[in-house]
């Protein structure tokens, strides 16, 4: 313990250093030594003194030491490393680098390097022997878009050269146990090699070793082959996807190209980047929620939940109330609804929103960002033109979805049979190089998925349908008439739908909306379609206000879980079209809303709309027409309470990031996009996630592990000897891979 007249020795050096903070000492040894300098000295000086009792006996001995050398420290005495630990500690104890490996390789390679030493961080590919003495190895930075096609041009080549011995010589084993090193590194292990650049017998540049640090090693089983690009791993495995597929890793880079761009073009337009929280409350906007326990209660008890949030919706709409007149985000969004390749559980979008705001002005910005997105990614311009506009029912009738392809052919009302039948036709046209037996295929292919869910016809135009489809009833003359309405050349799908007489548009797609899109798809996988232009971006306006409940929706936990029998087409926040206010109070599924999606090439890259920002109209709409419950209306009180306090009119949208990437790069799966993606079952294979957790963790969140009843077994009663036959024969056939 320090006593008091030594703490008095410290504060009295402290109080003349504070007197002259920036005068340096100006006599003796120490007339260049900082302050810092001189206050650790005093603290060696008091701890090799002896007499600690007065202070004034310690500065005189701190005066005496001035001109004399300092008592040197005494090493502190280190425990001897055991072998595990002095090989661990090999592979931190490296040099840094002093180039990297594309900095000094191809056409980068500068003459001045040579007979440099250089340092180099990076993995090697497979090396190679020549001869007994001779070895070499390509050493690759980091990055993997170096690696694409194993390019030596993005390489240093690494080479050891063991020298010639006379008989009964013995090589310097540290140069034997480097040179094995090079020979015998598993290929991607990390390595640091320092040699001099030299030119070898082909004057091309190679790092001639001196020195190597293979600083972790790979795992036993793991193979790489020396083509990336043609190593597989399975999906646990998603950190070695990404580091040997190319396409995976120009992803992820495409990804942070369109964040800048996205970023640059909002910026100039004064938006403000503003991060909203995560943890938000349940309230019922649409899609089902994932909730968050917590450890809190309320008043009653209660255990209280999070929600993760499906959108920023309510917050962005708050900071409109909040002086912010141009906000976005890049959104990291939640929604626990059934997976397929363009969804994920969790995933991310581009959110913005704007002050005094219609729909035109939040389309504008939107084209700007694509224009810059496509011309930056792509190198593809997009016209300056504004993008083509179709309502809701424009979009159902002519392409039979809420968003088309458009650059293939519409849905056609033809009449035949004397104009006693009037149908809903398509035709798909091939390309006249287009195999045959190809476009049979895809047509066997659409009777088989969907003759069990639509009635429909469809036949090929060739030579044999010429003379009538008798499967469907259709005579040579039928063949004659529908050929000549919609224009049909030779081996065209054509797809023929009886449309009812009355048939509300709902929802996004129609029976040979379907069909249609199937037919684009396949026809494009398989190449023998070609669509008139690369890009076509529309957008999709005047959708329907509400929605017609379905028991499927609501067994979903999908929308307002309302009273009225519909519910919010998007969500309740979406403004009426101004000329169907009146519909409001008569006929509220007349109503069209002023929403807008955005599609390119029958994508939906995302959606948005003008708000409700009148706190009236907006409880009108919750209350009196979709009838939320009173007990949800509660966790609506907190948006309305903001909107009640003079909030401007304003509109936004949000854009699905992931789906965009997608679109850029050229998949068909967000998966494909996203460093570390779910599978269809919602589940992370590379983490193992979700995962189940201990008793003790949800005791302290109030939460009771519910048992499983088991399920009930069956008795055979041993006399039944036809059910125990007629099992064993399913058993059977069952191993056989057959049914019977």
């Amino acid at each position: 313990m320090i006593s008091r007249v030594c703490l008095q020795c410290r504060l009295r050096l402290r109080t003349s250093l504070v007197r002259a903070p920036s005068r340096p000492l100006t006599t003796g040894r120490y007339s260049n030594a900082s302050h810092d300098d001189v206050e650790q000295t005093y603290e060696r000086l008091l701890k090799v003194t002896d007499d600690r009792r007065s202070p004034d006996l310690v500065e005189k001995l701190a005066h005496g030491y001035r001109d004399k050398p300092f008592p040197p420290k005494a090493p502190e005495k280190k425990p001897e490393m055991s072998p595990f630990l002095k090989k661990a500690h090999a592979k931190f104890s490296y040099p840094s680098a002093t180039h990297k490996a594309t900095e000094i390789s191809g056409n980068l390679f500068k003459e001045s390097l040579l007979g440099q030493r250089i340092v180099l961080h990076g993995f090697l590919a497979k090396p190679r022997k020549f001869g007994r003495l001779t070895s070499n190895a390509l050493l690759y930075d980091s990055d993997m878009y170096h690696f694409k096609h194993y390019d030596e041009k993005y390489a240093v080549r690494v080479v050891s050269n063991l020298p010639e011995l006379e008989e009964g010589q013995k090589h310097d084993p540290e140069v034997l146990d480097r040179h094995k090193r090079l020979t015998s590194t598993h290929v991607f292990a990390p390595v640091v090699v320092q040699g001099i650049m030299e030119l070898g017998p082909t004057e091309k540049p190679e790092l001639r070793l001196e020195e190597m640090w293979v600083v972790n090693g790979v795992q036993q089983g793991l193979i790489y082959t020396n083509v990336p690009e043609k190593t597989s791993f399975p999906v646990k495995d998603r950190h070695l996807q990404l580091r040997t597929e190319y396409t995976l890793w120009n992803a992820l880079r495409t990804r942070h190209r369109a964040l800048k761009t996205i970023r640059r073009v909002l910026e100039t337009r004064k938006f403000l980047e503003v991060e909203t929280p995560l943890l938000f409350k349940s309230t019922p906007e649409g899609a089902r929620e994932f909730l968050v326990p917590t450890r809190w209660k309320d008043e009653k008890g209660d255990s209280q939940f999070y929600a993760l949030p499906q959108s920023p919706q309510q917050y962005k709409q708050m900071l409109m109330a909040s002086g912010v007149t141009k906000y976005y985000q890049i959104a990291r969004c939640f929604r626990d609804e059934d997976l397929r390749a363009d969804r994920q559980p969790e995933f991310t979008q581009l959110d913005l929103e704007m002050q005094w705001a219609k729909p035109e002005d939040v389309q504008n910005v939107i084209e700007a960002v694509i224009r810059a997105l496509w011309n930056d990614i792509l190198g593809y311009s997009v016209p300056a033109s504004p993008f083509k506009r179709l309502s809701y029912a424009r979009a159902m009738s002519n392409y039979g979805s809420d968003k088309p392809d458009v650059r293939f052919d519409k849905i056609h009302r033809i009449t035949y049979r004397g104009g006693e039948e009037t149908i809903q036709g398509f035709v798909l046209r091939t390309n006249p190089d287009a195999a045959p037996f190809v476009i049979d295929s895809i047509h066997t292919d659409l009777a088989n998925k969907f003759s069990s869910s639509i009635e429909f016809k469809s036949y090929v135009a060739n030579e044999t349908t010429a003379n009538g489809v008798p499967e469907h009833g259709l005579s040579a003359t039928d063949i004659d008439d529908i050929n000549e309405s919609l224009g049909v050349e030779p081996n065209a799908i054509v797809v023929l739908w009886k449309m009812p007489r009355v048939y509300p548009f709902a929802g996004g797609s129609t029976p040979i909306g379907d069909l249609r899109r199937f037919l684009i798809e396949e026809g494009l996988a398989r190449g023998v379609i070609t669509p008139y232009q690369e890009f076509a971006f529309t957008w999709i306006t005047d959708f329907p206000l509400f929605t017609p409940t379905t028991k499927a929706s609501q067994a979903a936990g999908e929308g307002q879980h309302s009273e009225s029998g519909f519910s919010a087409t998007h969500h309740p926040f979406t403004a009426p079209m101004e000329e169907d206010f009146a519909f409001l109070d008569t006929d509220p599924l007349k109503v069209r809303a002023q929403h807008y999606d955005i599609v390119v090439n029958g994508v939906e890259l995302g959606g948005g709309s003008r708000r409700i920002h009148d706190p009236e109209l907006q409880r009108y709409i919750l209350e009196d027409i979709i009838k939320v419950p009173a007990a949800r209306m509660k966790t609506f009180e907190h948006l309305l309470h903001v909107l009640g306090s003079g909030c401007p009119p304003h509109a936004g949208i949000a854009l699905g990031f992931d789906r965009l990437v997608a679109l850029l790069v050229g998949s068909n799966s967000v998966r494909d996009v996203i460093a570390f993606p779910k599978n269809t079952a919602g589940k992370d294979m590379c983490v193992s996630s979700p995962s189940s957790v201990e008793s003790e963790q949800l005791d302290v969140l109030g939460i009771q592990r519910k048992e499983r009843k088991p399920r009930p077994r069956i008795v055979m009663e041993e006399t039944n000897e036809d059910l125990v036959k007629t099992l064993a024969l399913l058993r059977e056939t069952a191993k056989k891979g057959t049914r019977e």
